[in-house]
């Protein structure tokens, strides 16, 4: 997700409570100076603890609420290996509230009053921070999520943890997927409250569909986030003809919008719910009655891949106690964490400076966050990528199953327009 920037200049609100309260709920363990403090053992050099800004409260709690946890396996697989450069990986959290302003609140408060000199942004709404991290000059790691001073290197201190795609490029992913499933006319249901940003997404995976050789129909946008108000949303999909839907929105709105559909007769050939990827899919009796046979996006390798990724994901959850299938922010937090150890691990020694790490990290050619990420193999040094993946899996039953052919990846031939 990409694009924009927002200037701004919030004033920090938190009390000196709620601050604490963040550094102690924070699965880092209350750890809040950046620089390696002295060890001894299994960690000579002590500890490296940075930063995370992700949604605790607000409209995208419940799609970023596993952020934490997912930072925290990652770390507890590489601290159980000894670490990086003999430093144990630590972090503190700070909630963006889901607002631009709440992240540039976020960022002021683990900046200046944590001192972290690192910041993993597991969010959608790091546009309002963008100022003040590059100002400070903090190195910034996570999924870019429509902010596209993440994505030039105009900004090197910002790292998508999936490359830096071109966002004016129309990834071909999903289009190659609604074809492999018989669809024949594509529309997309976006959020009137994430930013134009956001909405060009949905408005470039109906254009995969075109590269693919399928139809477009309507990119709906005028829905806000997690609204359950989709009846007319659906209505202009009916009549649109549409068999297969993008969605960028809460899962809550799309299984709102998958059971209108139903209602009215529409028979979906494939569909794509970015968060639905979850325990509660398979447990709730009425939310799997609603999704059966729907399709659904994952980050990277599904755990239910055989592969190496994903078995080292999968015996970090089950180490971590984590019950069902990871979500969206899950995902995110374990890539996001071997993002971190990768330009650690490339600068070589113990407590880097921000410029040392950010040119350390700048220089990783072929991150695949320990597998997650296969076949891919990120190049941080190289802007306007135009090759992506998407991975897929469908409901069926009380299982999710990876769909044929997946991953679907492609170079993008064309440009959004």
């Amino acid at each position: 997700m990409r694009r924009a920037r927002l200037k701004a200049s919030v004033t920090v609100l938190a009390s000196a409570s709620v601050l604490l309260l963040a550094a102690c709920s924070s699965s880092g363990g209350g750890s809040t100076a950046s620089s390696g403090s002295t060890g001894t053992g299994k960690f000579p050099n002590g500890t490296l603890t940075v930063g995370l800004m992700t949604p605790l409260t607000g409209v995208s709690a419940p799609t970023y609420s596993d952020a934490k946890a997912g930072v925290q396996m990652a770390f507890n697989t590489i601290n159980a290996a000894g670490g990086v450069n003999g430093q144990q990986l630590k972090f503190v959290a700070a909630d963006d509230q889901s607002t631009p302003a709440g992240a540039l609140a976020a960022a002021q408060e683990l900046v200046l009053h944590d001192h972290v000199s690192i910041v993993l942004a597991i969010t959608n709404v790091s546009v309002g921070a963008v100022g003040f991290l590059e100002q400070n000059d903090i190195p910034t790691l996570g999924p870019a999520n429509g902010t596209t001073d993440w994505l030039d290197g105009k900004h090197p201190n910002f790292f998508d943890v999936q490359g830096s795609e071109d966002p004016n490029a129309v990834a071909p992913g999903f289009g190659l997927y609604a074809k492999s499933q018989g669809a024949t006319t594509c529309g997309a249901l976006g959020a009137s409250d994430l930013g134009a940003a956001i909405l060009n997404i949905s408005v470039a995976n109906v254009q995969s569909c075109v590269a693919a050789g399928l139809k477009a129909g309507p990119v709906i946008g005028d829905v806000p986030y997690g609204s359950a108000d989709i009846g007319p949303a659906a209505l202009q999909l009916q009549s649109a003809k549409v068999d297969a839907v993008y969605m960028t929105q809460q899962g809550s709105t799309a299984t709102a919008l998958i059971q209108r559909l139903t209602q009215l007769g529409v028979k979906l050939k494939a569909s794509l719910i970015p968060t639905g990827y979850t325990e509660t899919t398979l447990t709730n009796k009425a939310t799997n009655a609603a999704l059966q046979g729907q399709g659904f996006s994952v980050q990277m390798v599904p755990i239910e891949a055989d592969t190496p990724g994903a078995k080292a994901f999968k015996a970090a959850l089950d180490a971590y106690g984590y019950v069902g299938p990871p979500s969206y922010s899950a995902e995110m937090g374990w890539m996001t964490g071997w993002e971190l150890q990768a330009g650690l691990a490339k600068f070589g020694k113990p407590n880097p400076t921000k410029q040392q790490f950010i040119t350390a990290l700048r220089s990783v050619t072929n991150f695949d966050a320990d597998g997650a990420l296969a076949p891919e193999k990120i190049n941080f040094s190289v802007y306007n990528n135009k090759y992506s993946c998407l991975w897929m899996v469908q409901l069926k039953g009380d299982a999710f199953v990876s769909v044929p052919g997946s991953p679907f990846c492609g170079t993008a031939t064309r440009d959004v327009g």
